[in-house]
């Protein structure tokens, strides 16, 4: 942690909060962080491991992935081997890059990109959170589709489906929703899920509510299920939206059917139409772009929850 302190920028919460760092980095095989020294065994280097599954060889994302200058000028990289090392990962995954890392992680032989950002607007007279330029136009969708919130880890087991999760890149198991969603020492999560035709709940969004100038807004932050039934709930999701008096829903991903989401009302952000705000501590009114690498090439699917994102700061 004084590492971080030291290296990072001022303040911030994996120095100061021991609690959360634990939550964080920790379970029950130890800390996941793998550290570099120098000839004084003075740390000069860390990358911190975040698991999505407990498998032999479960899905990984290195994050706060930090070098000194040193006397190696690979010294980055051997932290990153001695990462493969440990875990032996299926594959190394997550959001949360800036363009220079995208770039260095490309010619690394990873497949790296911006994840889509689409949103819904709320029906409200003013916004104060985002910057709205061209309104949205609302679909008609005539659908028995219906979102129901979801209380109880019981019931969230019941719909989570661990083989359809375990053909998806990453593979989250459920200790990992749990962990992540349930257990988050700071954030408060909803999960909304899904009611098909049939009465029947086989997915569910992770979404976090947030707040700026006595406005409110919500982040699609994860998905679990089939994408098929995101497929017509637009009248549902501008009934979540509007009912919780929200500015907009937005969801940041890469692998979900941009086809689908149109379906559920929601429309590419692009400057020229609104600006839907990602940072709000501190708040920035801007759009941005949240970029992600893979080094498994082929189908998988990214969120704006995945490694260290949607954190405090």
């Amino acid at each position: 942690m004084q590492f971080v302190e030291k290296n990072w920028k001022e303040n911030h919460i994996l120095a100061r909060d021991e609690e959360f760092f634990y939550w964080m980095y920790t379970d029950e095989e130890g800390c996941n962080v793998v550290l570099a020294e120098d000839e004084h065994n003075d740390i000069c280097g860390m990358i911190g491991v975040i698991k999505y599954n407990s498998t032999k060889n479960p899905d990984i994302v290195g994050t706060m992935w930090k070098v000194l200058h040193t006397k190696n000028p690979q010294l980055g990289l051997d932290i990153g081997k001695k990462m493969y090392e440990i875990y032996n990962p299926r594959c190394d995954i997550g959001p949360g890059l800036n363009k220079r890392a995208l770039k260095i992680n490309q010619m690394l032989g990873y497949f790296g990109a911006a994840m889509g950002h689409l949103y819904v607007l709320g029906a409200c007279m003013e916004y104060r959170i985002a910057k709205v330029i061209k309104k949205q136009e609302r679909i008609s969708c005539m659908s028995k589709k219906r979102l129901f919130e979801i209380h109880t880890k019981d019931k969230l087991r019941m719909i989570y489906n661990d083989a359809l999760q375990r053909r998806r890149v990453p593979y989250k198991d459920f200790n990992y929703v749990v962990h992540r969603f349930m257990q988050h020492p700071i954030y408060t999560y909803r999960f909304m899920g899904i009611q098909n035709e049939e009465g029947v709940i086989k997915a569910f969004f992770v979404v976090r509510e947030v707040e700026h100038d006595g406005a409110k807004a919500c982040k699609i932050v994860d998905y679990y299920g089939p994408y098929e039934e995101i497929i017509d709930t637009a009248s549902e999701v501008y009934r979540f939206v509007d009912e919780n008096n929200y500015e907009y829903m937005d969801i940041y991903c890469y692998g979900v059917p941009e086809e689908y989401l149109f379906t559920a009302g929601f429309s590419w952000c692009t400057n020229e139409e609104a600006i839907i705000p990602n940072y709000f501590a501190p708040f920035e009114q801007k759009n941005t772009d949240i970029y992600f690498a893979t080094s498994l090439w082929g189908e998988f699917d990214v969120f704006r929850g995945d490694a260290d994102q949607d954190r405090p700061s």
